[in-house]
């Protein structure tokens, strides 16, 4: 009876605070959160590489230089996009979202081949992205430059540049 007596006294006299058994889980423990600007999903090496060549290049003149985040499966990349961690999705024609407002512009990395698109959510960072992707492909084609990096990566490019004004019709 003594002992609890003393408790009781105990507990009346020194506050109690309820104090945490482990520390919080932020961000900033695990370091800086990787912003991605392009989802992909992976490919062959050698058509990743193509893509990437031209995308810098497109975006060079407007002095973006977004990075491109490959990931693991179609179905992630095509979320980060509908998600709005990513403003922008590198796929093909099946990548297209059916719901939403999605702005999208073509190229070609085969002579005869599918085509891969820029899919381009909307506000802030996808505008911007979308504005200087479309400026700077233009100038690729009528430069060059775009036929220029399909031939050293493959060896016959054809009509490509004529099919990429052709795949994006809102040019005209």
């Amino acid at each position: 009876m003594k002992i609890r007596s003393f408790l009781a006294c105990l507990c009346l006299v020194l506050p109690l605070q309820a104090l945490a058994t482990a520390p919080r889980i932020s961000a900033e423990m695990f370091g800086a959160e990787k912003r991605q600007d392009i989802a992909a999903y992976l490919v062959d090496q050698q058509e990743m590489d193509l893509m990437a060549e031209i995308v810098a290049e497109a975006f060079r003149p407007s002095g973006l230089s977004p990075s491109v985040d490959a990931m693991p499966s179609r179905q992630l990349a095509r979320y980060a996009l509908s998600s709005g961690d990513a403003p922008v999705l590198m796929g093909t024609a099946q990548d297209l979202p059916k719901k939403g407002d999605y702005r999208k512009i073509g190229f070609y990395i085969r002579p005869s081949g599918e085509a891969v698109f820029l899919i381009f959510g909307h506000g802030g960072r996808a505008d911007r992205f979308y504005d200087a992707f479309e400026s700077g492909l233009r100038r690729m084609l009528k430069s060059g430059k775009y036929a220029e990096i399909l031939g050293k990566h493959l060896k016959a490019h054809g009509d490509a540049a004529e099919r990429v004004e052709r795949l994006n019709p809102q040019w005209k």
